[in-house]
């Protein structure tokens, strides 16, 4: 009976915490680099509402470095920087995945992989990356409203593409990019005026900042139109706020935090 009872709650165990490869090691060579969001993808199988919608401006344009052995990002308006880091890696199902990292899905039936329109094979086995850094995991707070979840935010590489855990219930789409390559803008950078400008267009990363904010800004305008509102005072705040961005000139530090501070207004303007 001993016996017995040893096998029935070694199965229970191996049913929870699925064999898999687990190690610590430094960031893959293959995952070095500067890695954009292309697109944002959110639960369509839940009626909640989302801080962030799908493909959310605030976060596509995004950029993710990973070094030899730090992640750093401009998702945040405050520095997000993971140091010293060690790679656990998980073999897994994409699905599982998923399910054993987002909310929502303990009893249900439903492909996580369809509710966030991924375009994979989600019965396929890939392998997840967690992140230690010196302080802690990378973004550990995620995950822990699950008894059994992977906490933290993970990583998927394959090949150019990178599908990455992120806040609220995101799965974010990043591509390989070359931050030496052209720089590309909401304006045209032959055109460019003053010294704010140039200074935006000799940048990835505030080009990539200043496409957002544009297309934030679009999306506001048209979201105010279908709804019978009159948008003069958001073409009129935007007005002002680009001579705000203009006055910052060639200063970098006050140029990423102004661009910061309006893409995220308007990004918190914007409904679901």
């Amino acid at each position: 009976m001993r016996y017995l009872r040893t096998i029935f709650f070694s199965l229970i165990l191996f049913a929870i915490y699925p064999v898999c490869s687990a190690f610590s090691a430094d960031i893959p060579a293959y995952l070095v680099g500067a890695w954009q969001v292309k697109s944002v993808h959110v639960n369509t199988g839940v009626g909640r509402t989302f801080a962030y919608q799908w493909d959310d401006p605030r976060l596509v344009g995004r950029i993710f470095r990973f070094e030899n052995n730090a992640i750093s990002d401009d998702a945040y308006q405050f520095d997000d920087k993971c140091e010293s880091v060690n790679v656990e890696s998980l073999d897994i199902s994409f699905s599982d995945l998923l399910r054993r990292s987002l909310g929502g899905y303990v009893g249900q039936e439903n492909d996580p992989v369809n509710d966030y329109k991924l375009p994979m094979d989600g019965k396929g086995k890939y392998s997840a990356m967690t992140f230690r850094c010196k302080d802690g995991l990378w973004q550990g707070d995620l995950g822990n409203s699950l008894d059994h979840g992977i906490k933290g935010a993970w990583a998927v590489s394959m090949g150019n593409d990178l599908y990455l855990r992120w806040r609220d219930e995101t799965i974010l789409l990043l591509k390989r990019i070359d931050e030496h390559a052209k720089v590309n803008t909401s304006f045209d950078c032959s055109k460019a005026t003053v010294s704010a400008e140039h200074t935006i267009c000799g940048s990835y990363e505030r080009g990539a900042l200043d496409i957002s904010i544009h297309d934030a800004y679009m999306r506001l305008i048209r979201q105010i139109r279908d709804g019978g509102g009159n948008a003069s005072d958001i073409s009129k705040g935007q007005r002002n706020w680009v001579a705000q961005r203009n006055a910052c000139g060639v200063q970098s530090k006050c140029l990423g935090s102004v661009m910061r501070s309006r893409l995220e207004w308007l990004g918190d303007q914007l409904e679901e």
